[in-house]
Formats: C-alpha cells, structure tokens, sequence
C-alpha cells in the first residue's frame, strides 16, 4: 500500500512541477530556471512544514510517503537544477550558473527551515487551550502498565487545575530492544520483534475505550522531543516507574518525562493500585527542587489526613512554605546509619503508613547519582509507592 501511496503522489508532484515550470516560463521567459528554483523552493517549504508536523506519530506514515516521497518526490527536481545549471555554464553564462546554484541551495534551505517552524508554531497548543483545557498527561508504553498509570492520573484530577487526561501510547521502535553494541538490527529481527509487539496497540486502545473522555496520542521515535511535544502545558506527567528489566527506551521516558516535560512527574510502581495522597511523606531538605515538589503538591497535601516532613540531614523543622500555607505536619529525623539514605526514607515513609512521597529529583546532580548512587537513583530503583518528583 505505501508503494501505492507513493505512486499516487509521484504522478501529482510531476503534473504539478510541469505546469508550474511552463507557467513561470510565459511569465519569465526561458533564459533563466526561475521556474525550476521556484519549484524546490516550495517543494522545500512543503517536505520542511510535513515532515514536522508529522514527526513521530506512526498514524501519519501513509501521508508521509505520499507528500513527501511521493508528491515532493515528483514536484522538486535536481536533475533539471543540475542540468540547467550545465547549460549555462556552457552558453557562456557561468556567473548565471552560479547565481542559480546560490539562489537554489540558500533559498531551499531557508523554505525548508521555514516549513519547519511553521510546523512548530501550528502544532503548539494555543495560551487559550492550556488556559481553558490544561491536562494530566499519561505516558502508556505497555499495556500491563496502562491501568495503573490512567488510575493515578484520573485521581490527580479533583487536585486541580488540570480537568483532563491526555493518554500518550509511546511505541517501541525495533532498534530501542536492541543492544547496539552487540547486535545488528537485521530485517529478520526487526520483524520478529514487530510482531512480538503488535498486539499491544490493540490492547491499549481497548483499555482505553473502556475510559470514555480520555483525549488520546500516539508515537514513535525520538523519546525527549515525543514528550516534550506532548508535555506543553501539562499540569503533571505519570509514567509507570521501569522494572529492572525493562528496556533502555522505557527508562529514556522516565528521564524525558522528569527533564524535559517541564512538569511535576508522578511515577507510579509496576502493578500499583491503591489510592494515594491520604498520608503523604515529604522527603525534605532545604533546596530548590524539594520546594517546587512541595509547592506543586500543595493542593494534594492540604486534602491529606496526614503529612509527614522526613528529614535525612539538617534541623528536622516544618519547612516554611508548610507554614505559609497552613498545611499541618508531623516531623521524623532519618539516619541512615547503614545502606542508603534512599531506603531509609523508604522505610520511614512505610513506618508513617505514606502512600505518596514527595521530594526533589537529583539534587546532588543527575550525572553524580547515577554514578556514586543517591536518594533520587534508589527511589526510582525500588519505590513500591508512588512518586510526585520535581526537577
């Protein structure tokens, strides 16, 4: 069918591309290719505004092959640039040869780059609609995960100010199972691994059938810029916490998801379905991102029965922004006097009977955490609670 597709597009890019060519040539003359320049201009604009528009969404791949393969294919031309471009050179025009060469490359590639952004700027949502329509997005990348994810989001909802779902099925692409290092993505492999993953898209959209009023997304490709699209103006993000196993692609999300979104981040345990927010642990310390984490959650924590303030260092005091804003706490000292400051937490906030913890991402920096361990690290790794993190 995708050769169909092409075909189509080819046979309407060239019935395109020699009326235009005849037409500029009545209006120009034939000295000069203007018509040729003026066709790769727009041809540009054109494979620039739909390849971005259409980028990592695998809903789009009939279109993509017809207006870009096919249409763009047959409309814009190189032969005919090249060809022309020898034809002055040998009436003796060389400096109109190169005039063609500099009009076509810098011009094709500013309409290309205008396509571009032109895309981004149509496919970002309006200041109304995240005025009028802010979400909680959900990132679903297995069908297992789907329920406990829509569920957590579903109950961040009555928190305000965000008064929809948008559920984001991220696919799997072949070369993301893979250890590049090791393996070679062959045609055999890919399709093997395809057909072990196909039944999940149908899987997802039956979940999510059964929860009407859920907007729904779906893509493939490049993890941050996948997010990043479908993160502005999100109110939250919840994503399933990866199981060890888990492919490298599934642990990306998480780091697109905490990093990039720009949005407070609620990872939710492998098979987690208990209510959360009715006790809630902070993971205190006194910095920046622990006080966004807070500040975010307030409306979570000023609903809860209980908050407990956890504090792994320092005077074990009720942070000022509890204060400013009359959230009730009770505060715990944590020593980590063996293992990891991670787990203790974690113990504390089971002790306190916490079915939410709170806390900053990373504040000794991603790059140390992930090499000499962390707090941030060790709850991502073995937190069976969920999650509200702020970078």
């Amino acid at each position: 069918m995708t050769y169909l597709y092409v075909a189509v597009g080819g046979a309407l890019g060239s019935v395109m591309r020699a009326w235009l060519a005849m037409i500029v040539a009545r209006i120009t003359g034939p000295q000069f290719p203007w018509g040729t320049i003026l066709i790769n201009i727009i041809g540009s604009f054109v494979i620039g505004f739909v390849g971005t528009m259409t980028a990592n969404d695998s809903r789009f791949t009939d279109l993509r092959a017809l207006v870009m393969v096919g249409i763009c294919g047959g409309f814009t031309t190189f032969s005919s640039f090249s060809l022309q471009t020898l034809d002055l050179v040998r009436d003796g025009r060389p400096g109109q040869a190169l005039g063609n060469v500099a009009l076509s490359v810098v011009f094709c590639l500013l309409s290309v780059t205008a396509g571009h952004y032109s895309a981004s700027v149509t496919s970002r949502p309006s200041s109304a609609a995240r005025t009028t329509g802010p979400a909680v997005l959900a990132i679903l990348i297995r069908p297992d995960q789907a329920g406990p994810v829509l569920d957590a989001a579903a109950r961040l909802l009555p928190f305000g100010p965000a008064r929809r779902i948008e559920a984001l099925t991220v696919r799997l692409p072949p070369a993301a199972a893979i250890l590049p290092s090791e393996e070679v993505l062959t045609a055999e492999r890919e399709a093997e691994l395809r057909s072990e993953h196909e039944h999940w898209p149908a899987q997802l959209n039956a979940i999510l059938a059964s929860r009407p009023g859920i907007d729904r997304a779906e893509a493939e490709g490049d993890v941050a810029s996948v997010v990043v699209r479908h993160a502005r103006g999100a109110r939250a993000v919840v994503i399933a916490r990866p199981e060890r196993h888990e492919t490298q692609y599934a642990h990306d999300c998480l780091h697109a998801a905490l990093f990039d979104a720009g949005a407070p981040t609620l990872i939710v345990p492998p098979r987690h379905s208990a209510p959360f927010g009715r006790v809630v642990a902070i993971a205190w310390q006194d910095d920046d991102r622990a006080a966004k984490a807070v500040r975010t959650s307030l409306p979570i924590l000023k609903a809860a029965d209980a908050v407990h303030v956890l504090h792994a260092g320092g005077p074990a005091t009720i942070p000022a922004i509890l204060q400013q804003h009359g959230v009730k706490a009770e505060v715990c000292t944590v020593r980590a006097e063996s293992g990891s400051t991670g787990r203790a937490l974690l113990q504390a906030a089971h002790r306190c009977g916490a079915d939410l913890m709170v806390m900053g991402a990373y504040a000794h920096g991603e790059w140390r955490e992930r090499v000499f361990g962390g707090v941030t690290r060790t709850m991502l790794a073995e937190a069976d609670l969920p999650l509200l993190l702020r970078h």
